[in-house]
C-alpha cells in the first residue's frame, strides 16, 4: 500500500511564502541581481494579483490568466518569457514545499525579431579613435569601453565591475572576478586591445 504523504498544511499567504523563498535564495547564495529580479517579478505578479491571497489559491487556471493580462500589455516576447519563467522559478518552489497542487507551467513562445546591426559606414565611425586632445574624457572613455567589448565580448555586468588592479598590462591579462557564472577567470586579452588600454590608463590618471 502506497505510503500517504503527511504534512501541515499550514495557511500561508503569497507574500509570506515568497519571504521564505527569499531566505532560499540568499542561503544559496544568489547575486544580489539575481534576487532583485526575482522581486521585480512578483512585484509584477502583485499588480495583478494581491500576495495577501492564500497561497494555495495559485493554480495552473491563475497563471494563464497572468500570461493574458501581460499579453494585454503588448509586452515584447522575451521580455514576456522572462517574466514568466522567473514566476514559474518562484511557483514550482511553493510545489516543491507542498505549499500548491502541482501543474506546470510553459513558457510563452514568440517570434524572434530580426536583429538590427550596424552598417560597415556606423562601425567606422564607432571605431574611429577620437582626437585626445579636442575631445572630451567621456568620448574617449566611451571608445575605449566599444573596443574593449568588442574585443572580449565581456557582458555588461562585467565590464562596469572591472577595476584598475584587475588588469595585468605586462602579461595582458584581465582578472574577471564578477561574472555570470561566479567563476573568477583570468582572461588574455589581444595586443590590439592591450596597447588601448595601456593608452587610455595613461590618460585617463586617476584613483583606481
Amino acid at each position: 500500500m502506497q505510503k500517504i504523504k503527511m504534512g501541515s498544511k499550514k495557511e500561508r499567504t503569497i507574500k509570506e511564502g515568497y519571504a521564505e523563498f527569499q531566505k532560499y535564495c540568499q542561503v544559496r547564495n544568489y547575486s544580489k541581481h539575481t534576487i532583485k529580479h526575482y522581486d521585480n517579478t512578483i512585484h509584477s505578479f502583485e499588480l495583478f494579483y494581491s500576495l495577501d491571497n492564500d497561497i494555495s489559491t495559485i493554480t495552473e487556471e491563475l497563471v494563464n490568466d497572468y500570461m493574458m493580462f501581460l499579453l494585454a500589455k503588448n509586452l515584447a516576447g522575451r521580455t514576456l518569457a522572462t517574466y514568466i519563467g522567473s514566476l514559474r522559478t518562484i511557483i514550482y518552489y511553493f510545489i516543491k514545499k507542498d505549499y500548491i497542487t502541482a501543474f506546470k507551467i510553459m513558457k510563452p513562445k514568440f517570434d524572434q525579431p530580426i536583429k538590427e546591426v550596424y552598417t560597415d559606414v556606423e562601425l567606422a565611425l564607432l571605431l574611429k579613435k577620437p582626437n585626445v586632445d579636442k575631445c572630451g574624457f567621456t568620448e574617449y572613455r566611451n571608445w575605449v569601453i566599444v573596443n574593449y567589448l568588442l574585443s572580449t565580448g565581456q557582458r555588461r555586468n562585467t565590464v562596469i565591475n572591472l577595476k584598475i588592479k584587475d588588469y595585468d598590462p605586462e602579461n595582458g591579462m584581465m582578472a574577471l572576478r564578477i561574472v555570470k557564472n561566479r567563476k573568477p577567470t583570468i582572461l588574455p586579452l589581444s595586443q590590439t586591445i592591450v596597447e588601448i588600454l595601456n593608452n587610455y590608463l595613461k590618460f585617463r590618471k586617476g584613483s583606481e
